[in-house]
């Protein structure tokens, strides 16, 4: 072993495949197990992971023992897998670990595929996958879990060490897929435009990553020498300086119950989320188009079609929610005492936040491609996601906890960030764009300002004269909150460390918890968003001699509200 030759494990990492897999997908689990191999190979080891049909005649075999790993299906309409691992806490070894498999995992598959491939990849365009698709998507799930049985936590960050040119190029596509680790959950390749599959374009993740095969020598290398913890440290902390300032080793912690590093995202690829937002939204809507034809189930209802044009929506969704952690965001870096790493934060500066408002109120009022009147007539019950994609973006420009960050990082940089009063300037002039330039106001129109008045209501601590009754539909803040916590919330929620505990040694696990981070005091925002206030009322006043009944009828009611809510 030390004189660098592979070497055979006495004692492999066997997972037995639970016998109730359906034959046809039992190959796709055993496959993505032994796709660990090749980065065990890179730490010195051949053959050290193998994968095994439960024994038949074996009275000693139980999958509910520990010294049998075993990949598990369970027959629920439950589409999610985790791996979790069960670990020594005197030595650290995992003594065994299982994979959770549910049944329904093969709707969120298709899903992902459809939505994400479908404008380029014909395979995909029905209902059902042939055998051979369905099994490529497959073998990634399986090879993911293993990954968490291993010892590895989720790297959301790999993704975005990828350019979009990357994701676009045959060459580097075929060698490296959709990320540099499978630990991300970056998904298929929903930048690849049509063409780009018939010219090579990989459209799935690798079978393993680089980050992954370096991971696992990085924790599973004998090194020579050394005989306790401590005397590898010196070692390992050299492998990982050696990578330094190489994107595709990078770590990106996962966020919980919130967004803000953009660099660190679920569901998302490249390192230019409103570019690849656009190229992705250019497919959907070619798959829209053709929805009828392609998810076509001939003699059913329409709840089918109605779960993929969901999945259509949720698609769209996420895109949007990669987006929202540029406003107020700031960028993390792990640094080290001793070495010149930088600041443990970067605020993200004026021209990307700008860019990220501009293309949120695009979307917010342009979505209407998504919601074709002759479709959404074949359900009983509509289906009202743009009102609330409206509110949401109005609640994301204004949200206290990201204007907190903006002031934070006007005051340390006021040339290269946003200050507060800088940033309020631009989103005002965004959401009320159609006032300030006497147009007619659309429906979406009336919902973003309705929104935005109501949200600076709120934050003025002012309160209306008197008011009856009360809208059933959530504010801006809480629509907002909802969408980013489902944006957040990975399609898989699996295991996010080894041993599947938020009670975690700190040393063994890794990620940020996002809740109840710092909003701006009322004594600073109070009055802000009071003059506001009254700067949308003279507003409103120049403008009520549109030509427009609907809008003269918004502007009179909010000039009477504004009036009551500022005078008393």
């Amino acid at each position: 072993y030390f004189a660098g030759k592979l070497v055979e494990p006495k004692k492999k990492i066997v997972f037995y495949v639970d016998s109730a897999f359906p034959e046809k997908w039992r190959g796709a689990v055993k496959e993505g197990i032994e796709y660990w191999n090749e980065a065990f190979e890179a730490a010195g080891f051949k053959n050290a992971t193998e994968a095994r049909d439960y024994p038949k005649n074996d009275p000693e075999f139980d999958p509910d023992d520990i010294r049998y790993s075993c990949i598990r299906y369970c027959v629920t309409p439950t589409a999610n897998a985790m791996g979790p691992s069960y670990v020594d806490p005197r030595t650290g070894e995992i003594l065994g670990a299982d994979v959770i498999w549910y049944h329904n995992i093969v709707s969120l598959l298709h899903n992902w595929r459809f939505t994400q491939t479908a404008a380029v990849d014909p395979r995909v365009r029905s209902r059902v996958f042939a055998d051979s698709v369905m099994y490529e998507s497959m073998t990634y799930v399986a090879a993911h879990e293993v990954g968490h049985c291993l010892g590895l936590m989720h790297n959301m960050g790999a993704s975005y060490s990828f350019t979009l040119d990357n994701l676009r190029d045959p060459a580097f596509t075929q060698k490296y897929g959709t990320t540099p680790s499978i630990m991300d959950y970056a998904r298929n390749n929903f930048v690849a435009q049509p063409g780009d599959m018939e010219r090579g374009v990989k459209l799935t993740p690798p079978a393993v990553g680089v980050y992954d095969i370096y991971a696992i020598n990085w924790g599973y290398r004998l090194i020579p020498g050394a005989d306790t913890m401590d005397q590898e440290k010196p070692v390992l902390d050299s492998w990982i300086r050696a990578k330094s300032g190489d994107k595709m080793y990078e770590f990106g912690a996962q966020q919980f119950m919130g967004m803000v590093d953009p660099t660190d995202q679920t569901e998302d690829l490249g390192n230019d989320h409103i570019k690849a937002a656009d190229m992705s939204i250019s497919n959907l809507k070619i798959i829209m188009k053709n929805l009828s034809q392609w998810a076509l189930e001939p003699d059913c209802n329409y709840d089918p079609l109605d779960e993929t044009y969901r999945a259509m929506v949720q698609q769209y969704m996420r895109h949007v929610g990669h987006v929202y952690p540029y406003i107020g965001g700031m960028v993390y870096k792990e640094i080290r005492q001793g070495h010149d790493d930088g600041n443990a934060r970067t605020y993200i500066d004026k021209k990307q936040q700008k860019r990220a408002m501009d293309w949120l109120l695009v979307q917010a009022r342009t979505s209407d491609w998504l919601a074709p009147s002759d479709l959404m007539l074949k359900w009983e019950d509509p289906y009202q996601w743009q009102e609330r994609l409206q509110r949401s973006v109005v609640g994301c420009l204004l949200s206290s906890a990201k204007l907190y960050r903006i002031n934070e990082g006007g005051k340390i940089d006021p040339s290269r960030n946003y200050t507060l009063e800088e940033y309020l300037d631009d989103a005002v002039k965004g959401i009320f764009a159609p006032s300030y330039s006497g147009k007619k106001l659309s429906a979406a129109d009336r919902n973003m300002q309705s929104a935005a008045i109501a949200a600076m209501t709120k934050y003025s601590g002012l309160k209306p004269a008197s008011s009856k009754g009360s809208s059933k539909s959530l504010t801006a803040a809480e629509e907002f909150d909802e969408m980013s916590l489902t944006a957040d919330s990975p399609a898989i929620p699996c295991s996010f460390n080894h041993n599947h505990s938020l009670d975690d040694n700190a040393d063994t696990s890794f990620y940020r918890i996002l809740l109840g981070l710092p909003t701006m005091s009322e004594t600073e925002l109070q009055p802000i968003m009071a003059s506001r206030l009254e700067d949308i009322l003279s507003l409103y006043k120049s403008k009520i001699d549109s030509s427009d009944r609907a809008t003269r009828d918004f502007y009179s009611y909010h000039i009477r509200a504004l009036k009551s809510i500022l005078e008393n």
